[in-house]
């Protein structure tokens, strides 16, 4: 199946499973492609997180060793090896499994956040939001945001994931 260019962030599994790209909805390489580059080749991957506040604070990290589970894990995911002491995605490696409007893989009893969220992505099922590594919890048409704990609910101008071979 080919890539989708039309749907945008609020696409359906299938979109997200093999990929999008509109001119005002993002792009999203595929988490199948993801799933496959990460665990069947020869390489590792690293993964990079950018993010600009709307105040215009930028923030990156690096994970040296990222993975990509497969869809019957939910695509899940794996980083290790953050460089410095922020660690946003810390311990919730391969808790998250990713949900989109059509297809919700929270907790039981969880409400589909993709839905209001307006996009694809590794959603918590909590409202409670002491820790930092709640990290990105929204993304789509109603906007990406970041929870701090007593800073409160952070969004961005934009935000980008790159991964990349490791030599």
């Amino acid at each position: 199946m080919q890539a989708n260019f039309g749907s945008g962030l609020d696409g359906t599994w299938a979109d997200y499973k093999y990929g999008f790209s509109a001119v005002n909805g993002g792009f999203w390489y595929g988490t199948e492609a993801i799933h496959q580059m990460t665990t069947l080749s020869s390489n590792s991957y690293s993964l990079c997180v950018e993010a600009e506040e709307v105040n215009g604070l930028f923030i990156a990290f690096v994970y040296q060793i990222f993975i990509m589970d497969s869809e019957s894990d939910g695509y899940t995911y794996f980083t290790f090896g953050v460089a410095g002491s922020f660690d946003p995605l810390g311990p919730t490696n391969r808790q998250f499994k990713f949900t989109t409007k059509d297809q919700n893989n929270q907790e039981c009893c969880c409400a589909n956040q993709a839905i209001p969220g307006k996009g694809g992505w590794w959603y918590s099922c909590t409202t409670s939001y002491t820790h930092i590594t709640i990290a990105m919890n929204g993304v789509g048409l109603a906007g990406f945001y970041y929870y701090k704990p007593l800073l409160g609910s952070v969004e961005y101008k934009y935000t980008k994931l790159i991964i990349k071979a490791n030599p």
